[in-house]
């Protein structure tokens, strides 16, 4: 699999507030609740999808990332668990 490009600089959320960057919302304390490994970067390193950064994840075909995020986390999908983490970062960021 080809290694993941940088980012295009539409997807650079820093500037905005009201958006958060994957690595604010996919914390250790958030991989650590609801999946099988401490860290973000282990679950990254696990999914064997080349992920380097948690950012990384929007270059992954959907149906691979979902299939490892129901078999490895205690999610049904992506969107569950992205949705979960916006939630919890926006209860604790409010």
């Amino acid at each position: 699999m080809a290694q993941p490009q940088a980012l295009p600089s539409r997807f650079d959320t820093s500037a905005a507030p009201h958006h958060a960057p994957f690595a604010k919302l996919l914390t250790d304390a958030f991989i650590a609740r609801y999946s099988r490994f401490e860290t973000t970067q282990e679950l990254l390193h696990a999914s064997q999808l080349g992920l380097q950064d948690p950012n990384d994840i929007l270059f992954v075909p959907v149906a691979e990332w979902d299939r490892f995020i129901s078999q490895n986390t205690d999610f049904s999908s992506w969107r569950v668990m992205l949705s979960k983490a916006i939630h919890r970062y926006v209860t604790a960021t409010s």
